[in-house]
């Protein structure tokens, strides 16, 4: 090694080891963070030989700036996406051989039309969960037209109707939250009603307006507060999901409850 590299490493060492010290006062770690001080809270470097744990040193890796932290994997939005992923295809192709079926007229019975119903509501069940529990990067979108042939589906021959009025291509990510609250709404809509869905630059609005509303206030009070609640059942798992995913997306959840009315913004 060179004169010139020796220097450098040692003028390095210097840096790297002094610049803890440069705001220390009495060279004690319990006296520099008391209140009452004496004097201004700098003072001259020290020098590479006043740091006896330097001396105790044989090794200096500059390039070593600690652990990276790394965004834990969402575990539960895997498993959601694996399970849709692998139930989406039989049960389209079962729903294609009971068209089949109808298509010729000895199928045309009250039995296969209630299977074809029964398999048409899985397989909306199925596109709606792969959304509001599935993975969605922040760069994913959704078509608008996909959104509301879902939410078609999920409602036929039920007592929920849903408007949806957002633009054409939206962030399937927004659509996950939208799609989370729309099931707690459901829950507290079991004797029907209207949800209406806009969405423009100010964010995101539903209004929930039903003859008769059943409310559980222990789970609507904590995600109003962005806590996820202490105690669900497994119909109720959206409410702890939702907190977590406002503080992903940065957003604040309004909550704002009536008589026969909810009203959501975010």
């Amino acid at each position: 090694m060179s004169v010139t590299e020796n220097t450098f490493k040692g003028d390095l060492l210097a840096v790297y080891y002094n610049f803890p010290g440069m705001f220390e006062i009495d060279s004690n770690a319990a006296a520099d963070i008391g209140l009452n001080l004496t004097q201004p809270p700098a003072r001259h470097p020290r020098m590479p030989h006043d740091h006896t744990w330097l001396q105790q040193s044989n090794h200096f890796n500059p390039t070593f700036i600690g652990p990276i932290m790394q965004e834990k994997p969402d575990f539960a939005a895997m498993i959601g996406s694996r399970i849709c992923h692998d139930l989406i295809s039989p049960i389209g192709a079962i729903g294609n051989g009971v068209e089949l079926m109808q298509m010729d007229n000895a199928g045309s019975s009250p039995e296969l039309a209630l299977i074809a119903e029964s398999v048409a509501n899985a397989n909306a069940r199925i596109r709606f969960f792969r959304v509001a529990y599935g993975v969605a990067s922040s760069d994913q979108r959704i078509a608008k037209t996909e959104v509301i042939s879902i939410l078609t589906d999920i409602t036929r021959g039920a007592r929920l109707i849903y408007a949806w009025n957002t633009p054409a291509d939206l962030s399937r990510r927004e659509v996950r939250l939208a799609f989370l609250l729309l099931q707690c709404l459901e829950t507290a809509m079991a004797y029907g009603g209207r949800v209406q869905v806009d969405h423009d630059d100010d964010g995101w609005r539903m209004t929930a307006e039903a003859p008769r509303l059943k409310l559980d206030t222990l789970l609507w009070d904590a995600i109003a507060q962005h806590e996820a609640p202490a105690d669900v059942s497994a119909g109720q798992v959206q409410f702890c999901l939702v907190p977590a995913e406002l503080g992903r997306q940065g957003r604040k959840l309004t909550v704002e409850i009536k008589e026969t009315t909810i009203r959501l913004s975010f």
